[in-house]
């Protein structure tokens, strides 16, 4: 995975790969966390880094991933 988009679909803050071959929806834990995919999934992001309340780091299994505008 080389980069990832973060957008709201039908409501659902979702996070989407590289390629676009699959839309995750994210689930708000608390405390700058997100559960990706479905309830039963292990796989959390964490948001960081904070700047004019915009978060600049996303933390997730596969390392880290910064915001680029």
């Amino acid at each position: 995975m080389t980069s990832l988009t973060f957008f709201v679909r039908k409501g659902r803050f979702t996070c989407q790969s590289y390629g676009g071959y699959a839309d995750n929806a994210l689930t708000d834990l608390g405390g700058g966390a997100f559960r990706v995919g479905d309830e039963t999934s292990p796989s959390i992001m964490t948001f960081d880094s904070l700047a004019s309340g915009k978060a600049l780091r996303c933390r997730t299994p596969d390392g880290a991933f910064y915001r680029v505008e």
